[in-house]
């Protein structure tokens, strides 16, 4: 059950933005600030003291541990908000499964859609049907394939046909990839490329315009598809992706 007031932790070096955002929360009856701290370390250990926070509003680029390296460190059920000033930390704030990004300077409106996230995300879970199967017709003498979308790792147009690479091994159809992608879970899959659909679930690690998946497998971002990419992503804080 979601608890009525989240308690708020606040990392950061710099004090005038330690202050802007203890303004926002102060503002916002349903948080509760217990803690800031300019220094990371010290904050590190005041957090696992206790009590712990909810949501931990946490800079990017600091001295001694970045905001990234806070984040491998803090419990996985403590819901991160990154902040910067630095737009190209977004990739990477994502790919630590942070809740949300806000830009400096943050203004109050932009804070009450990132407290209206963080409260839909902890009021919801949600449980995608990853056990369904799909049934694909494999143009070899009218036979069909059962595949399970819990073991497809990603879909790949290539000419007049698709691919569909699994665990085990891969499919080969005439199917086109909007055709396929209507019968896949739009909470488990994505579109991002013009040739590509991923499961986000075999995502490994996200490095400039290209993704890691499960089994080694490297996939492109096309550049239409990155901003839709990392709103899922964003959505799905509780999935921490491994490197």
């Amino acid at each position: 059950m979601m608890p009525d007031i989240l308690n708020c932790y606040i990392i950061d070096d710099e004090f005038h933005s330690i202050e802007n955002l203890s303004m926002h929360i102060m503002r916002c009856p349903n948080l509760c600030l217990i803690g800031t701290n300019i220094n990371p370390i010290e904050a590190l250990n005041e957090i696992r003291r206790g009590p712990k926070p909810d949501v931990l509003f946490l800079d990017i680029n600091m001295p001694m541990l970045s905001g990234l390296e806070i984040a491998e460190l803090v419990d996985e059920d403590i819901d991160i908000i990154f902040i910067t000033a630095y737009v190209s930390y977004a990739v990477d704030a994502f790919e630590k499964a942070a809740l949300d990004f806000l830009l400096k300077p943050i203004s109050f409106e932009r804070f009450e859609k990132s407290v209206q996230r963080l409260r839909k995300n902890m009021g919801s879970v949600t449980h995608p049907d990853t056990n369904k199967s799909i049934y694909i017709n494999t143009g070899v003498k009218g036979k069909f394939a059962q595949v399970r979308l819990s073991d497809i790792i990603f879909i790949e147009a290539v000419g007049h046909y698709v691919l569909i690479q699994t665990y085990d091994e891969i499919f080969k159809t005439h199917l086109g990839i909007k055709d396929i992608g209507k019968d896949l879970s739009s909470q488990v899959f994505s579109r991002v490329h013009k040739s590509f659909i991923i499961n986000l679930n075999a995502i490994k690690s996200i490095s400039g315009s290209q993704i890691k998946l499960e089994g080694d497998f490297r996939v492109p971002i096309g550049d239409v598809y990155r901003v839709g990419l990392m709103e899922r992503l964003n959505g799905r804080n509780t999935q921490r992706i491994n490197h």
